[in-house]
């Protein structure tokens, strides 16, 4: 709570060292249609008060004073994977170091996530009593022979820091937004096991998109061309209409809300791109387009097994990955049309033209064949799946239809990209048609087609699923699609251009970020273990200067003081406050010539235990005196000058000077 929901005017702030009230109402509510008296037709009683609420609960807003504090409400922690899967609904991101060492062949599969963006949901819920330390959070299955885990499900936290505390065991509700409160840390846990991506629960499992680069100042080269055209290419939302979850297009009952269709621009799962022949005539998209109409996948099956990735493009050759090179012309552009892919080859099979390797040996501004084959290359860059630490093949696509013999720089601008065996998107959409000649696909150059696809397969370079691909076999080839996770259909932003093949390509290292829900399961056996690091986030005991400025902090409210404040209940009461005042310190009131008025021996015990709020393990002392201007005979004092003298123990004193008019004075008593 951060606002008064009942001050009146502009300022709704919360005032320091007011009470506020606070209690929770249950209610049923059920208004179908308004009451009609002359009827008796209608809701009679559309709101019902719940009989049980509880006593009020009373805050008082203030700083902390007695102690220093290093976290926030709502701060994340450092999480680490030790096994087993799952993400909730939390926006996975691994930190540097560990995706560093997912490239390693020696890796270990634990993974640690930047602070706040783990696959667990775990915040600082209490500043004051939030523990440094190292946790460690297991789920045990309620069934050991599966890989789900059911609402019978146990969580168990332990401190590896504080052993002497125990487990503590939550059991798992399912179906339901579970935050479990540990008070005796400070943190509470989300932990709700969330539907699967494509089963239609909230937000059909669509997470979130992210695209950054290494230097944010740079220019951002990637774009993307996303179903319909969008913005980029409106002019031709048919020929780029690919995703079959739109608007009454069939399969839509797989993403009727268009949430993982739409999440990323230009990139959605492999299982919602269209595999069909359109009505309204050819269009272009990463996805397969089957001659026979058929499925060559069933999304139903698929969507739930989406990964969450991170697709790096890199400059750093060491980083590439070998990756098949696909044919990316559909056969909307070699039917009819009098041209050929290179090799004669179909969409999706390896590219007809020779392997190549990292290098331009020849300068030629080519990668240099590399003599192991055809079909074979590099992607400048690579794939993780954040949530497991896997590796992944990643491969891309060209259109070698644009032969650059037959479509010249005349035609292309820097000429053809899309045989040449190199991840080059151009920014060159539209490839306007000879005289007298008529628009067709051709037209469409698309930045030379250069689609991206995420497997979920194990980095191998890419070896089964080239058989697959190549194989004459439909089933082979069906199978090797339905390994294929995530498609992209990237193009060049408009004013930015890439770098040469022998610098890498890559002129800004760019990373995007695919996340969708996860339910926790087990992997390999294991069940689901995560570690958490809390640091630098316990309270500290006041020390040198923050002693002062807790000293100085002390105030006494309203100072001057005119017959009225905000603290009183009514208009026979006269009350100041004496604020931020430690737990241990002595108040004396002195008149101006130093005749003694009033002494408060404070003596709070911090950290009292409540019984009252699982939530928080102790109460904090009151934060101040509450002073009805009566002197130690409990008659009320004259107006004027006084001085309030704090001594605390441990800390030092302080002298504060206040002016007080009562509205027990008459006028000339001032």
């Amino acid at each position: 709570i951060n606002r008064d929901f009942f001050a009146s005017g502009l300022d709704l702030s919360l005032k320091n060292h007011k009470k506020y009230y606070y209690k929770v109402v249950a209610y049923a509510y059920n208004n179908y249609d308004d009451f009609d008296p002359e009827f008796n037709e209608g809701q009679r009683v559309p709101f019902l008060v719940g009989r049980r609420g509880g006593s009020p609960i009373t805050a008082v807003p203030r700083p902390i004073v007695d102690q220093t504090i290093n976290s926030s409400y709502g701060e994340g922690v450092v999480i680490t994977r030790e096994s087993g899967a799952g993400v909730a609904t939390s926006f996975l991101d691994v930190s540097t170091e560990t995706r560093e060492s997912m490239l390693s062949s020696d890796f270990d599969g634990i993974i640690t996530y930047e602070p706040g963006r783990g696959p667990l949901d775990i915040k600082v819920i209490n500043p004051l009593e939030v523990v440094d330390g190292e946790y460690e959070l297991r789920i045990i299955d309620d069934n050991p022979d599966d890989e789900t885990f059911g609402p019978d499900a146990v969580y168990e936290l332990e401190s590896l820091s504080n052993p002497e505390i125990g487990v503590i065991t939550k059991n798992a509700r399912d179906g339901e937004l579970t935050e479990f409160v540990f008070a005796e840390y400070g943190i509470s846990i989300n932990l709700e096991q969330p539907q699967a991506p494509g089963t239609l629960g909230k937000d059909n499992g669509a997470i979130g998109y992210e695209a950054s680069y290494e230097d944010p100042d740079g220019l951002p080269w990637l774009a993307s061309i996303p179903d319909n055209g969008g913005d980029v290419a409106s002019f031709a939302s048919s020929i780029y209409n690919y995703i079959v979850s739109g608007t009454n297009e069939i399969n839509n009952q797989y993403d009727p809300e268009e949430a993982l269709s739409t999440m990323a621009p230009g990139i959605a799962p492999m299982q919602l791109i269209d595999y069909r022949s359109h009505s309204e005539g050819p269009y272009i998209g990463p996805g397969w387009i089957n001659p026979s109409g058929n499925f060559y996948v069933n999304p139903s099956v698929n969507l739930p097994n989406l990964n969450n990735v991170d697709i790096v493009m890199t400059s750093d050759k060491s980083l590439w990955s070998r990756c098949v090179v696909v044919e990316g012309a559909n056969r909307f552009f070699y039917t009819g049309t009098g041209l050929e892919t290179e090799g004669g080859v179909g969409q999706l099979q390896p590219r007809g033209a020779q392997s190549v390797g990292k290098e331009d040996n020849d300068g030629d501004g080519l990668p240099d064949p590399d003599g192991t084959g055809t079909g074979m290359g590099w992607f400048p860059g690579y794939a993780v799946d954040v949530e497991t630490g896997q590796r992944l093949n990643i491969f891309f696509a060209e259109n070698s239809v644009y032969d650059p013999n037959i479509f010249d720089e005349s035609r292309i601008f820097g000429g053809s990209t899309g045989r040449d065996m190199m991840f080059n998107p151009s920014s060159q959409l539209f490839i306007a048609p000879n005289p007298g000649e008529a628009i067709s696909i051709l037209n469409y150059y698309s930045g030379g087609q250069h689609f991206i696809y995420v497997t979920n397969e194990p980095y191998d370079e890419c070896a089964a699923i080239y058989d697959q691909l190549k194989s004459p076999s439909p089933l082979q080839f069906s199978n090797a699609l339905k390994k294929v996770q995530w498609a992209g259909f990237p193009i060049l932003n408009q004013g930015a251009s890439l770098n040469s093949y022998a610098e890498g390509i890559i002129p800004n290292n760019a990373t995007l970020k695919l996340r969708v829900t996860s339910p926790y399961e087990s992997t390999d056996g294991a069940a689901p273990v995560y570690r958490f690091t809390i640091d630098g986030k316990q309270s500290d005991a006041l020390a040198g200067q923050a002693i002062d400025e807790a000293l100085d902090m002390i105030n006494v409210v309203p100072n001057p003081y005119y017959a009225f404040s905000e603290y009183e209940g009514g208009n026979n009461t006269n009350v100041v406050k004496i604020t931020n005042l430690p737990a241990k310190c002595v108040v004396t009131i002195y008149s101006l010539e130093g005749a003694f008025i009033r002494q408060f021996n404070r003596d709070e015990q911090n950290g009292t235990p409540n019984g009252n709020n699982r939530g928080i393990r102790s109460n904090q002392f009151a934060p101040d005196v509450l002073w009805d201007l009566t002197n130690n005979k409990n008659i009320p004092i004259a107006g004027g000058v006084y001085l309030i003298h704090v001594e605390a123990e441990g800390l030092g004193e302080r002298v504060i000077k206040w002016f007080g008019s009562n509205r027990q004075f008459d006028a000339s008593g001032l």
